[in-house]
């Protein structure tokens, strides 16, 4: 009775199962048992499998699609990140960098209007990555130092002349830019590609 209790429990603790979707078909899948105490690495390919620990990723056979990482919002082509810490600009833009990604950059009025929309969500004013450091009154971007494409200022902006030379969301603006001291600590937005990913189950 302790033996067979035993391996049950064994059995229980031990066993994954992965799923597979059948070529042609994402709605049918097949399901195969194995052991999830096995050294096994697979190499993670469509339609096979990667384990970590008690749990299953399986990447959907022939269904590619794009996303953001956990965290991340995406708009269009593009994953933002609205941090919840506040940095000078400096500090911002460097720790976007650590991210594999930038001061939040609009290109267009679409993506200019998305985040002066959604950073009105939060109690705060972010950063983005525009300034005037390098000429007065020339505001560029701060990855390739090109000149900006759109408009978002606040009426009266910018208005701080070399005392105020980066560029935030201000919330008392309703989200529209403000240019600010760069030495100031607000949140900041930070910006990616959005990455290919494949489907994935999570099975456990």
């Amino acid at each position: 009775m302790a033996t067979g209790n035993a391996n049950a429990s064994t059995e229980r603790h031990t066993t994954c199962f992965a799923l597979y979707h059948q070529p042609g078909n994402s709605q049918r899948r097949t399901q195969q048992k194995r052991n999830c105490k096995k050294a096994e690495i697979w190499s993670w390919k469509i339609g096979k499998k990667l384990q970590i620990g008690n749990k299953v990723l399986i990447r959907n056979r022939g269904l590619t699609g794009v996303g953001c990482n956990v965290g991340w919002i995406q708009f269009q082509n593009k994953c933002y990140w609205f941090s919840h810490d506040s940095r000078s600009w400096g500090e911002a833009e460097g720790l976007c960098y650590v991210f594999h990604s930038k001061l939040a950059e609009p290109l267009t009025d679409a993506e200019s209007h998305f985040l002066i929309s959604h950073s009105q969500v939060y109690p705060s004013s972010f950063w983005i990555g525009i300034s005037d450091m390098i000429e007065e009154d020339r505001w560029i971007y701060s990855s390739n130092q090109n000149v900006i494409q759109v408009n978002g200022w606040f009426p009266g902006e910018p208005n701080g002349h070399t005392g105020e030379n980066c560029v935030a969301l201000e919330k008392s603006a309703h989200g529209k830019w403000i240019d600010v001291d760069c030495k100031r600590a607000y949140k900041f937005v930070c910006e990616a590609d959005v990455k290919e990913i494949d489907g994935i189950d999570v099975i456990g």
